[in-house]
C-alpha cells in the first residue's frame, strides 16, 4: 500500500496541470502487486482537491510479466495505444528498464515520461542515474529476506511470530541515488 500511495503523490505533483494518460502494469496478479496499484489508483483520487489531475486519465492496470524483451513490447504496446501517455508506474523489478526501453522506442527523449518503478537494483540504478526514469521504489527486499530468517527462527522455537510487519520502502530519485548505490555495493561485497 506505501509504494503506490507514495508513487501516485509523486507523479500527481509532477503531472499536475497536464493532460494524458497515466499507465499501471504488474508483473502478474498478486496480493503485493494488487495492494499496489490499488493504493496508488486511491491515492491519486483522493489527490484530486490537491492538484490539477482532472485532464489526467488513469488507465486499467496490464500485465507486463517479468521477462524484459517481452514486457517492453507490452509496454511500447501499451504507448503506442495511447499517443497521450504521460506517464507510467510499474510494480515489476523490471518495469523501470521495460517502460523507459519502451518509451525510447516510441521516440520519447530520456526523462520526457514520467516513470516509476520498483527495486534499487544496480541496473534500475544506472537508468534512474541517467535520467530514464524519475524514480525507484526501494521496496526493502533485503529486509523483507532477513525479516522472513527471523520469523521462521520465530516459529521453530515455538514462539508467535506478527503475521504482518511494515517495512520502509523509500522513493530513490537522482537526488538520494548515492545512498542507494552504496548500500547496493555493501550487499554486492558482502556476497562476494
Amino acid at each position: 500500500v506505501l509504494y503506490g500511495k507514495q508513487v501516485a503523490e509523486l507523479m500527481a505533483e509532477k503531472l499536475s496541470g497536464k493532460t494524458g494518460s497515466v499507465a499501471l502494469t504488474q508483473n502478474t496478479k498478486n496480493v503485493t502487486e494488487n495492494a499496489a496499484t490499488e493504493s496508488f489508483m486511491k491515492t491519486w483520487e483522493e489527490l484530486k482537491g490537491t492538484y490539477q489531475l482532472d485532464g489526467i486519465t488513469v488507465l486499467p492496470v496490464e500485465l507486463e510479466g517479468g521477462v524484459v524483451d517481452s514486457a517492453t513490447a507490452i509496454n511500447l504496446s501499451i504507448i503506442q495505444a495511447h499517443p497521450d501517455i504521460i506517464g507510467a508506474f510499474g510494480t515489476t523489478g523490471n518495469s523501470p528498464i521495460t517502460w523507459a526501453d519502451a518509451a525510447t522506442k516510441a521516440g520519447y527523449k530520456d526523462g520526457e515520461l514520467v516513470i516509476v518503478g520498483m527495486d534499487a537494483t544496480e541496473g534500475n540504478l544506472d537508468y534512474l542515474e541517467a535520467g530514464k526514469v524519475t524514480a525507484i521504489v526501494a521496496q526493502p527486499l533485503y529486509e523483507e529476506g532477513q525479516m522472513g530468517v527471523v520469523a521462521m527462527d520465530a516459529i521453530l522455537r515455538g514462539n508467535q511470530f506478527p503475521c504482518f510487519r511494515s517495512l520502509d520502502a523509500p522513493l530513490v530519485t537522482r537526488e538520494n541515488l548515492e545512498k542507494y548505490r552504496r548500500l547496493l555495493q555493501e550487499v554486492n561485497n558482502w556476497y562476494a
